[in-house]
């Protein structure tokens, strides 16, 4: 099995996405996404990346690994990623990574969880072993790269510029991580014109 680990901030609700009408309206007033889970639209082409993944390989699985999955809840988090098309036939059979509070210690530093999305990747990876043969992780922080060095199955993390979320060089990365081959139609790379040809 493949396993696809999700982000939203950054990842799938981009700079850019908040000009889209489900947003715009909200942000103007104040009203953060985590907010209003119902409203939010996250990034279309991101959520096509995904949905393309999904469509090349039977045994791929989306994960939430967002901390979303804590400030929303991993039931509304899923309504809310499949409200915006991401194939809800997909979800793995324990979708979201572990959320560990934090001790005393850690909220008197100001901590709201108690692990790192990283630790919390890991520690999904690890319960899983058996089952994963690759995973992908689209992310905005490169501190969950510099974290997943030693994961116990093979993976990467595709880092995702928050200004326009997932891009199709993240594609071809996620393709290549994933033990993928080539995309018949959209090819690995960024110049989808000349594979089309």
């Amino acid at each position: 099995m493949r396993a696809v680990f999700i982000d939203i901030d950054d990842t799938l609700l981009t700079d850019r996405s908040y000009v889209l009408p489900g947003n715009i309206g909200e942000l103007a007033r104040g009203i953060i996404a985590e907010a209003r889970p119902e409203r939010v639209q996250f990034d279309p082409v991101g959520i096509a990346y995904l949905n393309r993944l999904a469509e090349l390989a039977d045994d791929l699985r989306f994960v939430l690994s967002t901390t979303w999955r804590h400030a929303v809840g991993v039931p509304q988090t899923m309504a809310a990623l499949e409200r915006n098309g991401l194939r809800g036939d997909r979800w793995h059979a324990v979708p979201s990574c572990p959320w560990r509070e934090p001790t005393e210690e850690e909220r008197a530093l100001g901590s709201t969880s108690g692990s790192s999305k990283a630790d919390d990747m890991l520690a999904w990876l690890q319960a899983h072993a058996e089952a994963v043969t690759r995973w992908v992780a689209f992310d905005d922080d490169s501190d969950i790269q510099d974290r997943l060095r030693w994961p116990p199955v093979p993976g990467a993390v595709v880092l995702v510029n928050p200004t326009v979320g997932i891009q199709p060089y993240n594609f071809g990365q996620a393709l290549a991580a994933l033990d993928m081959p080539d995309d018949p139609v959209l090819g690995r790379h960024s110049n989808f014109r000349r594979s089309a040809r």
